[in-house]
């Protein structure tokens, strides 16, 4: 995530779109094998704005 981005979710919660809370994001793959590959992510920003972007923020 960027500065930038993370600006607009602080102000977006300093000015009541969002509150700032800590969401943990948990997201489980199969690979070509069938191993499991799991991603977890601690953000601590606004989760409306940040939950659709979980599964990009993951290096797979």
């Amino acid at each position: 995530m960027d500065e930038a981005t993370r600006r607009r979710a602080a102000n977006d919660a300093r000015n009541g779109f969002g509150r700032m809370v800590v969401v943990i994001i948990e997201i489980e793959r199969r690979d070509s094998r069938g191993f499991s590959i799991a991603c977890r992510l601690l953000q601590a920003e606004t989760p409306a704005r940040f939950l659709p972007l979980a599964d990009k923020a993951c290096d797979w």
